[in-house]
């Protein structure tokens, strides 16, 4: 199975720290490792350790930082002759710090110089498309290939600016939320949320709940499904492994219920992970988690 993944690439510097503190102050850090971040890229590389051929579509700058993006992606398998790289333009990065708990707080800065036009982009065959909201222009453009091909598209419909959603989400087959971003997109209870962007035009809606598992509504009726125990160590990427893996578990065919199961079990195992070199979850890991089917227990 093919996947197209358009969106959001950054390096990140990732920093182990004992706590993460608030007030000014000086850190010593435990660990450090330079990785590929940001929605689209991660989720990318999510799909093809999944078990996906994979083509990125993004942007960067031409600059080291996209340089070392572009070789990350290209060593895992990734077909980036779609990642452009823009003269005079800043490849975003990020700071992530990462405490004991696994818990993340991220200073990230998106770049400059990126040009927002997607006339350039073109969407290869593939059996599903993924997509973040980072640049608009360019996600409506691959949700609406996705539609008019009639294969599946995921969008990681994370905390937005402005009405970036209120144009996105009626595109996507299925608009995949944080609890923050349903929130802002729509006020009040989850349900009542998820039922509108299906109204508005997905197929499915649903939001991520951490611990608590995963909520979707597929027009007929909803579907509650927990999250695999494991311990966690880090965080940092969980969301975007979460719609790589799905979009890759909706190219191959899987219904509903066991796609949502093999991206639940994807962002699991990523975060049980920590290090340098932390390796995201293979098709094979994937699977043994699944079949051993140990999860945390549903809210009542």
């Amino acid at each position: 199975m093919k996947v197209a993944a358009l969106g959001h690439a950054t390096l990140d510097h990732v920093f182990g720290v004992e706590a993460v503190s608030l007030p000014p102050a000086k850190l010593r850090a435990r660990t450090y490792a330079r990785r590929v971040g940001g929605m689209g890229a991660v989720a990318a590389l999510a799909a093809r350790a999944a078990g996906a051929e994979v083509a990125f579509i993004g942007r960067v700058g031409d600059d080291p930082s996209g340089e070392a993006v572009r070789e990350r992606l290209d060593s895992a398998g990734i077909d980036t002759t779609r990642l452009r790289a823009f003269p005079m333009a800043q490849t975003p990065v990020a700071a992530v710090l990462v405490d004991a708990r696994g818990e993340r707080l991220t200073a990230g800065y998106r770049g400059s110089a990126l040009p927002g036009d997607p006339g350039w982009v073109e969407v290869p065959a593939c059996d599903a498309v993924c997509t973040d909201p980072r640049w608009p222009p360019g996600a409506a453009l691959i949700l609406r290939e996705a539609r008019a091909r009639g294969i599946p598209s995921v969008l990681d419909a994370e905390l937005t600016e402005g009405d970036i959603l209120e144009h996105l989400v009626p595109l996507a087959s299925h608009p995949v939320f944080s609890e923050t971003g349903l929130a802002a997109w729509r006020a009040g209870p989850q349900e009542a949320a998820l039922r509108i962007a299906v109204a508005s035009g997905a197929k499915v809606a649903a939001v991520t709940l951490g611990e608590r598992g995963v909520l979707a509504w597929d027009g007929t009726s909803f579907l509650r499904l927990p999250a695999y125990r494991v311990e966690v160590r880090d965080t940092t990427g969980a969301g975007d492994t979460y719609h790589g893996a799905l979009a890759t578990a909706l190219a191959e065919g899987r219904a509903l219920p066991d796609a949502l199961r093999f991206a639940a079990a994807a962002s699991a195992i990523l975060v049980s992970r920590s290090g340098p070199d932390r390796e995201l979850a293979s098709s094979a890991e994937i699977a043994a988690l699944m079949e051993r089917d140990d999860t945390v227990p549903l809210p009542a």
